[in-house]
């Protein structure tokens, strides 16, 4: 499944690690004959109600039951504004992420156009902005052209001083089901970047399996008494 908005898109979601993390959900009770789910290789095919069950409340009692989350994995390529990525690149643990350089793709190489960019509304100073990379561009260009490695430097400087946040880069990332968890929590419908965080939410809430289920767990969660904490 592919999403597009505005110049972002994302695709290519995968999830991978489901069997052996709902084996290790069950090691602490030695329970793992009571798994009911159907999974084929680390692929999940299918949540059992009970495998389903425990996975929610476990999800429910907190980071330090819900371990099992982060072996779950998760892979897309996500394309979003240097802005956009400025936030997620406040999510260092348990993510990796290999981008696209600007040195080789678009920004040097190609002229740009709107769909490179995002923006809510089209302007003349974003109009006036795309310009002023293109000429740069052409200009760096020409100076690859005639050999004048001094030139294309300068011209490199200028054109790294002149991009804006809006500018899209795309970036294959790869985090967990718990990291997930953790930016659902926090930027879902709630951020000053709303549309780019709940395009990027609604993405991943639509795509990765049970996902959602793990979500409406633990949005409005508490801590467990002694009594429930038993049952698990």
């Amino acid at each position: 499944m592919v999403f597009v908005q505005q110049g972002m898109k994302i695709c290519k979601i995968e999830t991978m690690g489901w069997k052996n993390a709902i084996t290790g959900m069950r090691y602490p009770m030695n329970s793992e004959l009571q798994s009911d789910s159907l999974v084929d290789s680390s692929i999940l095919v299918k949540l059992g109600d009970k495998d389903l069950d425990l996975m929610k409340r476990l999800a429910k009692a907190g980071t330090d039951h819900s371990k099992f989350l982060r072996m779950i994995h998760v892979s897309a390529s996500v394309k979003m504004p240097f802005s956009w990525w400025k936030q997620f690149d406040t999510y260092k643990i348990a993510t990796t992420a290999i981008s696209r350089s600007t040195m080789h793709r678009g920004v040097g190489k190609e002229l740009l156009t709107r769909d490179d960019f995002y923006t809510e509304q089209w302007r003349e100073e974003n109009q006036y902005i795309l310009d002023k990379i293109n000429d740069i561009q052409q200009q760096i260009l020409k100076a690859e052209q005639d050999k004048n490695i001094k030139l294309k430097k300068q011209l490199w400087r200028r054109l790294m001083d002149v991009l804006p946040l809006t500018l899209c880069q795309e970036r294959m990332i790869d985090f967990n089901y718990q990291v997930l968890l953790n930016i659902l929590g926090s930027r879902f419908q709630v951020e000053k970047l709303s549309q780019e965080w709940d395009f990027f939410c609604n993405a991943f809430l639509t795509c990765c399996p049970y996902l959602k289920e793990f979500y409406d767990t633990t949005k409005h969660k508490r801590s467990l008494t002694t009594e429930e904490f038993k049952k698990l």
